[in-house]
Order: structure tokens, then sequence, then C-alpha cells
């Protein structure tokens, strides 16, 4: 059992006034192990990961966590498992980019929005030279389509069904595509240009086209909890948070330092 859950069933945690007491230990905190940057990544030294986990997202629960003197470990895992610890709450409570889901709202508490990203399809210029026929969302779902394992497409319209998740990493991603075993692959741009700046540039391979999804509205990411008691609290903390750091300014000013306007 993890220590969260053990200290909450022998009173280490608390009812006060206001709620539950998050103090006294330690919050897990969880996330895409394939990494997601320019959100969550590890940092590069001389071109080589790091054990140093930074980004946007990093930056807003540090920000939100430490003014209220919350202390937090964060460990990126295996999408599928993250989202499976989260869920089950005992070592890791929270993890720090999802987009929404029917099925995602039913097993997490979800903060307030507090980022964007646009969609497009990414393709092989020598399999499609002429480009593909895409004129809005339904389109889509004429050619076959790969993704990471974990990920929800529903923004896309796609369910799960419809799209092969086979792969764990985004350089195995285009590399089914580039070998033109799938049509297509669906993520936002400022996902596959982070990525492009820790690992090889993806995006200056002259065979990679790629093209905003016609008609699609941006999709919104969030912070999720784990469904109990110590999950709520943290959502609470953490909208507060968002809240002040939307209405100052802040999120957009962390926002630049990664993604310059």
């Amino acid at each position: 059992m993890g220590k969260l859950i053990f200290l909450y069933l022998i009173g280490g945690l608390f009812w006060g006034a206001w709620g539950l007491d998050l103090h006294g230990f330690t919050i897990g905190i969880t996330d895409d192990g394939s990494e997601w940057p320019p959100y969550t990544y590890y940092q590069r030294v001389d071109g080589k990961p790091s054990t140093e986990i930074v980004g946007f997202s990093v930056d807003v629960i540090t920000e939100i966590l430490g003014r209220e003197g919350i202390d937090f470990k964060i460990q990126l895992l295996p999408w599928k498992r993250a989202q499976a610890e989260v869920e089950d709450g005992s070592e890791f409570q929270m993890f720090l980019s999802g987009s929404w889901s029917e099925e995602r709202a039913l097993k997490y508490y979800i903060s307030h929005p507090y980022y964007s990203t646009s969609g497009y399809y990414f393709y092989s210029k020598t399999k499609f030279p002429e480009g593909l026929s895409v004129n809005n969302l339904d389109d889509i779902k004429k050619y076959s389509i790969a993704g990471l394992a974990g990920h929800s497409y529903a923004d896309y319209g796609i369910a799960s069904s419809e799209i092969y998740q086979g792969t764990n990493s985004y350089s195995a991603l285009i590399g089914q595509i580039l070998l033109g075993r799938y049509d297509i692959f669906l993520e936002s741009l400022e996902i596959i240009a982070g990525y492009s700046t820790i690992t090889e540039n993806v995006l200056d391979n002259p065979d990679l086209a790629y093209v905003k999804v016609p008609g699609m509205k941006t999709v919104e990411f969030y912070m999720m909890f784990t469904k109990n008691e110590v999950g709520l609290e943290l959502k609470k903390v953490v909208d507060k948070g968002l809240r002040e750091m939307k209405e100052t300014g802040r999120l957009t000013e962390l926002l630049k330092k990664y993604i310059p306007e």
C-alpha cells in the first residue's frame, strides 16, 4: 500500500476547517514516459537525456504546489501504466497532461484547462505525393491511422477501435508512417515541434508532410487526479492556482519560455 493511502488510513491526513490537509507527505505525480515536449520531458545535457524532468507543465505544478508548501515527486512512466497508477491512487495521485474524454471523466477528477494545442495530420510524401483528400474530421477515417499507446484521440472523433496504437514513442510512430505501414498519424504541431528540439528534427524530414485538420477546434489539456479525497483536495488546490496564474498572465509568461510568440 502506498505511503499516501497508508497515512490517510492511520490518520496522518485529516479534515480541517477547509478540507483535507495535504502537508506532511509527498504527492506522487506522473506523466507519459515517451515525453511530451515542451510540456513534460527530460532535460538534455550534451544532447542526451538527463534525469531532470522539465517543461511548461512541470513549471506550473511546481509553482502551484510550492506556493502551498506541498511536497511532491515527479516520475515519468509508460503512459498506460501512468494512467493506471493515478486511477489506483496509492503511489501516484495525479498526472500532468491529458485531453478530456468521457472515459477519463469517469476515472479521474479533472482540473481546469491550462493549455491548448492544434490538431494536425502527418503523412509520407512518398506514399501520397499529391497529398491527402481531407476536408473535415470525417475524411480522416478514410485512411489507416497510427497512434501512441494509451493516448486518447477523442478530440479527432476517432475511437480506439479505428486506430492502431501499438507504438510507445514518437520515433517509432513516425517510422511507421515513413515506412508506409499506415497512412497518417494525428498529433499537435506543438508536440512534434517540441519533440524535434530534444531529439531528431523530424519536421525537417523532406518526406514528412503535415497539415492542420480542417474545421477542428483546438484541443484543451488538463491535469487529472485520483478519484478519492486526496485527489479531490489536489484538484481544489490546482484549480485555485491555475485561476490565479491565468488571471495574472503567469501561465502565458511561463509558456513563452517554451513556445515563443
